[in-house]
């Protein structure tokens, strides 16, 4: 839970600093001083790290919170968990980042950018609507089709790997993980293209065939 909401929370920074930086016209400004593909690399470090700066002091105090209470249930997290828990989250707001961005360009406001990012940060919890096929069966079907699907995968796993205390087949993790990587590199690819166009629109939302258009063409 606490690293899907990590991941949302970073998401929504940046995509509430995209639409409202879009929306007055500050984005055009800055597009005269650098490139759209320098400004988008470095929202995504600057507004999400400050997005995931204020989740990690949140994530401190809640480990430390709970530390007793593992301490008196005998939870004992596996070191694969611990091992492959930051790559996933690292990848995995990457590739949530860069769809908000995208989608922040195209949006003519802020609550035209959340609406279309419901569906993205939906996705992102489905793994807790599974939570208890998962934990019960997680090596069934289900739980390993969640842990594969890239918008699913961070949650999916981690919850897997908890369940099965590091149970899960190393080449389930390390496909999850491959599949995790190339659709962020994706992303970030494609949201590039989106962005130094949809930046410099306005007063019109363009249609699915048109942003794939643009993705081809750049």
């Amino acid at each position: 839970m606490l690293l899907s909401i990590a991941i949302v929370t970073g998401g929504q920074y940046l995509l509430q600093g995209v639409s409202e930086e879009k929306e007055s016209r500050i984005l055009e400004s800055l597009i005269c001083t650098v490139s759209p593909s320098d400004l988008m690399v470095g929202k995504l470090v600057g507004l999400g790290g400050a997005g995931l700066t204020l989740v990690g002091a949140w994530l401190l105090m809640g480990s430390a919170l709970a530390a007793n209470a593992a301490v008196f249930m005998q939870f004992h997290p596996s070191i694969l968990l611990l091992a492959f828990g930051l790559p996933f989250f690292l990848i995995g707001y990457l590739c949530y980042a860069s769809l908000m961005c995208g989608i922040g360009a195209i949006a003519s406001n802020l609550r035209e950018a959340q609406q279309i990012a419901l569906t993205f940060t939906m996705l992102n919890f489905v793994p807790m609507w599974a939570f208890w096929a998962i934990v019960a069966q997680p090596n069934a079907g289900t739980a390993v089709g969640l842990s594969m699907f890239p918008l699913t995968a961070p949650t999916a796993m981690m919850m897997r790997l908890a369940a099965t205390n590091g149970g899960v087949p190393l080449w389930q993790v390390a496909t999850s993980l491959a599949i995790l990587a190339t659709t962020a590199a994706l992303a970030v690819f494609a949201s590039s293209r989106i962005f130094r166009i949809g930046m410099l629109l306005y007063g019109k939302t363009p249609n699915l065939p048109e942003i794939l258009r643009w993705v081809r063409q750049g």
